[in-house]
């Protein structure tokens, strides 16, 4: 058989092209990206073809079509167990992704088209059990978007549509006890919102308008006895608003004007002694602000003019004593004069 020059010529091309533009398997190092394209760094073109490597323990081949990620990219434990399997199509994911745990079992399975979620998306914890199952429509979630416990309890529900929550969102204990519920709407929340404790008893009881707090709000420890109540206006505190101690006992009581304390304010300890009182105004002390001592003597006044204080007036509980004597005397020379501090 007689081989022409151009046969000759044709076959070193190629096997040149081959050797240096690694076409077929490559280490992935021999690889560099620009601009969101990958080339060889001998020959600095474009890349086709499959890089591999090893990181983290884990082994990966990535095919490439001119620069970009095109076909099955795949990983696997170094025991050679299937790690996961990603479709690429010019550069986007296509098609399927699914990862694996050691055991074989199939840990998440998703869907996509030209690079968003298309389709239902699951996940499965390592035994085996369902953890999640939701649908996606162009990269937005839709309709109904369920989490379990690994016990097979319900975890959370939550409705979508077009990518926004809209219905009834509920969250729950992994004992099956109710943890939250609400709805939203087109996003936002909306309506009555109640979070619970873990032993069933109430933790927070809320109202909402198109995303914002907007109405009555109250908070309760884990023994049921309330720790906040007050009302919301569109997302401020508006009104009267009161704290208590676990023990039921009220702890301060406020005033609030968009969102800021305006107005008197009083604050008492547990044992139901006075501690402090005074007046806001537009969210900071105004004027004299008197604090108390826990048996409930007055321990000193400090006068403030925009949060900050101006003057502060300490009264000792031994003065007391010689202001009431001075009274009995009706004497005016063992009355106390103001002990300026600052």
């Amino acid at each position: 058989m007689r081989i022409s020059k151009t046969h000759i010529i044709l076959f070193f091309t190629s096997l040149l092209l081959l050797l240096n533009s690694c076409t077929k398997v490559c280490p992935c190092e021999d690889l560099e990206e620009k601009n969101g394209l990958t080339y060889s760094k001998k020959t600095h073109e474009l890349f086709t073809g499959i890089c591999e490597s090893t990181i983290a323990d884990v082994k990966k081949r990535i095919p490439y079509k001119e620069g970009k990620l095109h076909g099955y990219l795949k990983t696997w434990y170094l025991d050679g167990k299937l790690l996961s399997v990603v479709s690429f199509k010019d550069g986007e994911r296509n098609d399927w992704s699914i990862s694996y745990y050691k055991n074989n079992q199939k840990k998440r399975e998703d869907r996509f088209l030209e690079g968003q979620k298309h389709g239902v998306s699951q996940a499965w914890y390592a035994s085996g059990r369902l953890k999640y199952r939701g649908e996606y429509s162009h990269g937005k979630k839709i309709g109904v978007h369920r989490e379990w416990f690994e016990n097979g309890k319900l975890k959370e529900i939550v409705n979508y549509d077009k990518g926004k929550e809209n219905g009834d969102w509920q969250v729950w204990f992994d004992d099956g006890d109710i943890k939250r519920k609400g709805k939203f709407k087109k996003g936002h929340k909306e309506g009555k919102w109640m979070v619970w404790y873990d032993n069933d008893k109430p933790k927070v009881e809320q109202k909402y308008k198109e995303g914002y707090p907007d109405g009555k709000w109250i908070n309760w420890y884990p023994n049921g006895k309330k720790a906040k109540e007050g009302v919301y206006k569109y997302g401020d505190k508006e009104g009267e608003w009161k704290e208590w101690f676990k023990s039921g006992k009220l702890k301060k009581k406020a005033v609030y004007k968009k969102n800021q304390q305006n107005g008197a304010y009083k604050i008492w300890y547990e044992n139901g002694n006075l501690k402090e009182e005074g007046f806001y105004r537009d969210g900071y002390r105004e004027g004299a602000c008197t604090f108390y001592y826990e048996n409930g003597k007055k321990s000193f006044v400090k006068i403030y003019k925009k949060g900050k204080p101006k003057k502060e007036e300490w009264i000792q509980q031994s003065f007391f004593k010689k202001q009431k004597q001075a009274q009995k005397n009706h004497t005016s020379k063992d009355t106390i004069k103001e002990i300026p501090v600052f």
